[in-house]
């Protein structure tokens, strides 16, 4: 299609035909077809999406997180894994990886938990600790002399 009706302001819009849809050269009218751009919820159709992850290469070295993962797990080898139902490699390692977070948030919690109430045990006597016994309640007869 060529030649539209001049649009505002007196400029004529021309709109060809392209592999996209309608292309205009010029000011765009009502009811023209206008791309959409690409985003993550909308790829473009006809494509392979990209993957989000770099598959790594059987001969790079492995990374810190996966050794820790692996030292973490050592107890569960991969035959153990795969009668568990876990044949694919990549599924055994993010079950590492799982578990290997879940003991960190227990390490974690241990040592809040530690500070918390072992600390005191630790570094004050026993003598010197608060009780229930070093606070005076109310009512208790020894206040009413005020």
């Amino acid at each position: 299609m060529s030649g539209m009706p001049s649009g505002p302001g007196g400029r004529s819009t021309t709109m060809q035909q392209g592999g996209g849809g309608l292309q205009s050269h010029g000011t765009i009218r009502r009811g023209g077809t206008l791309n959409r751009g690409k985003t993550l919820s909308r790829p473009d159709r006809f494509q392979t999406p990209e993957t989000m992850f770099k598959k790594r290469k059987e001969d790079e070295p492995a990374s810190c997180w996966v050794i820790c993962s692996r030292i973490t797990t050592c107890w569960a080898l991969p035959p153990l894994l795969k009668m568990c139902g876990m044949p694919d490699k990549q599924v055994q390692q993010a079950w590492r990886e799982k578990v290997t977070l879940c003991v960190i948030i227990l390490l974690i919690g241990g040592m809040v938990a530690f500070l918390t109430i072992g600390f005191s045990f630790l570094l004050c006597p026993k003598d010197q600790r608060q009780g229930a016994q070093t606070f005076v309640r109310y009512g208790d007869g020894l206040s009413q002399d005020v």
